[in-house]
């Protein structure tokens, strides 16, 4: 299974082939970028605030708030919720708390363990 960004509006998705090119919201057609494969690992763009699981670092192409993304290994996915304050970015991650860096709206996370 792969990570699929569109360049034009943003949407990710996860799927084992290219999705379709219709219902773009930004544009006619999607343009998707493949960010790599799904994995355990917690990604955010620094630049645009995406979020993916990979198990290794994506792709930089198809950022929609700068050229390329700048992406920030936030650690590994797990059963346990968290929620950083000042962008609302919700991840699943390990017992550990998450990586401060790369809030794309302040400049750390601030983590709030959710369960």
């Amino acid at each position: 299974m792969k990570n699929y960004q569109c360049k034009k509006c943003g949407t990710l998705i996860r799927s084992d082939r290219t999705p379709t090119n219709m219902g773009c919201r930004a544009a006619s057609f999607h343009q998707w970028i493949d960010l790599g494969d799904v994995g355990m690992e917690n990604y955010c763009c620094k630049k645009c605030g995406l979020h993916l699981e990979s198990h290794r670092t994506p792709g930089n192409m198809g950022c929609t708030a700068a050229s390329f993304h700048q992406w920030i290994d936030l650690g590994h996915v797990g059963s346990t919720i968290y929620q950083c304050k000042k962008c609302g970015l919700t991840i699943n991650g390990d017992n550990h708390t998450p990586s401060s860096m790369g809030c794309s709206s302040a400049a750390f996370h601030q983590w709030i363990k959710m369960n």
